[in-house]
């Protein structure tokens, strides 16, 4: 009877073994199938039923093969594991070193290069808006939303800000007013450019950096400018103010050629461009024009 016992113990064993992927009996499995071999040695045990159910495999069915256990098609647990994803980039002196190290690195150069290839500012950055005055961000801000195609007084906006601030220095002034070299006075036809977007055209020229003789008139305006940028053309104001009545008229406010007024008051006014050479814009802005205002 304690043979029988023990076999039965033995195949429940082996039935385990094979149904058990290897690595399954850890320690506790096997203090327990140690318990169930030492309880069956003891006890009456029917004689083993081969036509019961079980889950065990019927060995008695098994052909000469079924001393060998059976080669079981196991899952690569390593593969489990650690998928199939490098890591880690090995660099030549055998040191591992983090991909997404490496990427963020690349990243942070790439950005660098790209900040150092930025081209300088123009002009200072303009400063704020302060409530119930005119300023230079809300001028050209309307200047770019209101005057464009066409209609464009400027090359961009940062063009209309460095003017406003720094090549033409224009006095605030206030909001009311009208016909004078201000802030104020080409906000107010930007604004009017907005109201009348079906024809813009006039109100545009008015807000221009040369005033469109709408604020302030060309000569004054011509000679403002010739004082910051270009001193040295004129011995006096009135000197400055004498030869330019003299210079023709007719030209549109955008014209950067040609024997005009409208011509010298570009020049004049991007002369305080520092990407400009100066002395070459100021002499286009004289009374010989420089072989550019000229006929």
């Amino acid at each position: 009877m304690r043979s029988r016992k023990t076999n039965i113990a033995v195949v429940a064993g082996f039935a385990l073994a094979v149904i058990c992927a290897p690595g399954c009996l850890e320690r506790p499995v096997l203090k327990a199938l140690d318990t169930v071999v030492d309880a069956t040695a003891d006890a009456d045990v029917a004689p083993l039923d081969t036509k019961a159910e079980s889950h065990a495999p019927d060995l008695a069915t098994q052909d000469s093969a079924a001393d060998t256990p059976p080669d079981l098609a196991l899952p690569d647990l390593a593969d489990e594991l650690m998928p199939d994803t490098q890591l880690y980039d090995i660099p030549d002196d055998g040191q591992a070193t983090d991909t997404d190290d490496l990427v963020e690195e690349t990243a942070i150069t790439d950005a660098g290069s790209e900040l150092d290839s930025q081209p300088a500012p123009l002009c200072p950055q303009a400063p704020e808006c302060a409530d119930g005055e005119p300023c230079c961000q809300d001028y050209c801000a309307k200047m770019t939303s209101y005057c464009w195609g066409d209609n464009a007084q400027f090359a961009s906006h940062e063009e209309c800000l460095c003017f406003c601030t720094t090549w033409g220095q224009l006095p605030l002034g206030e909001f009311a007013d009208r016909w004078v070299n201000t802030v104020g006075c080409r906000t107010y036809w930007a604004d009017q450019a907005g109201l009348h977007p079906e024809d813009p055209s006039n109100y545009c020229k008015y807000a221009s950096a040369s005033g469109g003789y709408g604020c302030g008139y060309w000569c004054d305006n011509y000679c403002y400018f010739e004082t910051l940028n270009c001193d040295h053309l004129y011995p006096s104001q009135e000197g400055c103010t004498a030869q330019c009545s003299y210079f023709p008229a007719d030209a549109n406010v955008t014209a950067i050629s040609g024997n005009s007024v409208q011509c010298r008051l570009y020049h004049m006014w991007q002369a305080g461009n520092p990407t400009k050479d100066q002395d070459a814009e100021c002499t286009a802005a004289s009374p010989s024009g420089g072989d550019i205002c000229v006929n």
